[in-house]
């Protein structure tokens, strides 16, 4: 979840409590107890996704280093390919039906 999303989500969440318990130190040791899980589900979300980044910024690493096309080459060879299309479609295929 984001964290944008639940802070938005917060002072709902705190006006439900407050209106169905009535006692307000368990309201606050409930929106505490509350407060503490979602920072840790926010926190090893957050560590997963550096992983993530992490892992996939080795396997960047890796292919750089790989001088075969079947290896390393995909990522030019589509980026030739979209921009050839590109081309094609807004220049040369204009160009050629006027002729």
């Amino acid at each position: 979840m984001s964290p944008a999303f639940l802070t938005m989500l917060w002072p709902v969440l705190e006006g439900a409590v407050g209106h169905h318990v009535k006692n307000k130190r368990q309201a606050e040791a409930i929106m505490t107890a509350v407060r503490g899980q979602i920072d840790e589900g926010l926190s090893s979300e957050m560590e997963m996704e550096k992983l993530s980044h992490q892992r996939q910024h080795q396997l960047n690493q890796l292919a750089l280093q790989k001088r075969s096309l079947f290896l390393a080459g995909w990522r030019p060879l589509a980026g030739w390919s979209c921009a050839l299309g590109v081309a094609w479609v807004f220049l040369g295929a204009p160009i050629a039906h006027r002729w």
